[in-house]
């Protein structure tokens, strides 16, 4: 049976994109299915400890090597996010020809060249042709008629988030507002088109609640003030350094996703995979009209049986 090792790259979002579109190629086309889940500084978390078992994939967890880690670093699964044929460290390139377990794959396509493929048209189905292949991507590679099903928050986290939706007589209105590092998602949505649409929908709708998901607390709060009666948000950790912070990200996540609709933030993953995960409608709120770089379905080809 031909072997797919995937590396999905990225911040939470990103990832379940990469593993979702290995899912359902896989289903298509049986294969077996390896999943490396790196924890590191932009997703400092365990598989484990956001996720139940995925039945059909084995997931391997590893830490990105560093000096602290060197002498117990588990070599076997080593999976850093470095292109081997480019890299000018001998010794990275030593250690990934020796031991890293793409060494040994028939078709190897690292994150710095997807890309590409996509642009040129590759068939990534085309994968499953090969005894064992390598990628390592944050893109969704194939398409997934039912998106998402195969991930099930751990109970800790699901009674979380049953708890919180719990507290809402009915659907919010969901509000993902990305700002901290995304910088592209702070200059095309800003704060002040989020409030002319609560306002909008105040005017227009009997009461209605807001749920806002956001990484700044100082705009949950900013909004909480200006419309006391209609903003609600959890109190969390923001940050992705934390296994804490990463858990009240996913319970953002589902909980975004039981709202009836969502506005949401340019360029951002988070927005789009809570409405992919809730099967709802989705507005993304920009200064222009202008395509969304990160949705589900990137602007590239994607692949799936007719």
């Amino acid at each position: 049976m031909p072997q797919l090792i995937l590396k999905p790259l990225g911040g939470l979002c990103n990832r379940m994109r990469a593993i979702d579109a290995a899912l359902a190629m896989q289903k298509d086309y049986p294969m077996d299915l390896k999943i490396i889940w790196e924890s590191s500084m932009e997703l400092n978390c365990a598989f484990n400890q956001l996720f139940q078992p995925i039945s059909s994939s084995t997931i391997h967890e590893v830490s990105v090597l560093n000096r602290s880690n060197f002498m117990r670093f588990n070599w076997r699964p080593l999976y850093n996010d470095i292109d081997i044929k480019h890299s000018k460290n001998f010794l990275t390139k030593f250690i990934r020809k020796n031991f890293g377990q793409e060494f040994n794959a028939d078709k190897i396509i690292y994150a710095n060249e997807v890309k590409q493929y996509f642009e040129e048209g590759f068939d990534f189905r085309s994968l499953t042709k090969h005894k064992r292949a390598y990628l390592a991507t944050f893109y969704r590679f194939y398409t997934n008629k039912k998106p998402y099903q195969a991930f099930r928050p751990i109970p800790k986290l699901q009674a979380k988030i049953d708890a919180f939706l719990a507290t809402f007589s009915s659907a919010p209105i969901g509000l993902h507002i990305r700002r901290t590092d995304h910088s592209k998602s702070i200059k095309e949505s800003p704060i002040d088109l989020f409030e002319e649409k609560i306002k909008a929908l105040i005017k227009d709708q009997e009461n209605p609640t807001f749920l806002v998901c956001t990484d700044d607390d100082t705009i949950a709060k900013q909004l909480k003030a200006q419309f006391p009666q209609h903003i609600f948000f959890r109190e969390k950790i923001n940050t992705r350094h934390t296994p804490m912070g990463i858990q009240d990200a996913l319970i953002d996540l589902y909980s975004l996703a039981k709202c009836q609709k969502i506005y949401g933030s340019y360029g951002s993953a988070f927005s789009n995979t809570a409405a992919y995960i809730g099967n709802i409608p989705i507005e993304i709120l920009t200064k222009q009209k202008m395509e969304n770089p990160y949705e589900d379905q990137p602007p590239f080809p994607t692949f799936s049986e007719a």
